[in-house]
């Protein structure tokens, strides 16, 4: 099985991610997507995230590309949560 990821808010969701979604599909049997809780908190210039991240949970859970979603706060814990699993392409 090969496994690929995704990270980040995805707080609007448009057409570029709907492409990227089906790109990775594409290119791995199982897809996790990092989710980002609210980048603002460490990087000042990023936008607070419009949607709670209950509702892009939600929302990301209803699209068949992606498999698995996983929360993260900082950028550190998405650093750990990557180097602990096996992910073969992102």
């Amino acid at each position: 099985m090969r496994i690929g990821m995704i990270a980040g808010n995805f707080d609007i969701i448009h057409m570029g991610y709907i492409y990227m979604f089906n790109e990775c599909a594409e290119n791995c049997d199982h897809l996790i997507c990092f989710l980002h809780d609210d980048p603002s908190v460490q990087r000042k210039e990023k936008l607070k995230p419009i949607h709670t991240l209950d509702e892009r949970t939600k929302l990301l859970s209803s699209f068949n590309q992606i498999q698995e979603i996983v929360t993260y706060k900082t950028e550190s814990d998405l650093y750990d949560l990557i180097k602990n699993r096996k992910i073969d392409i992102r």
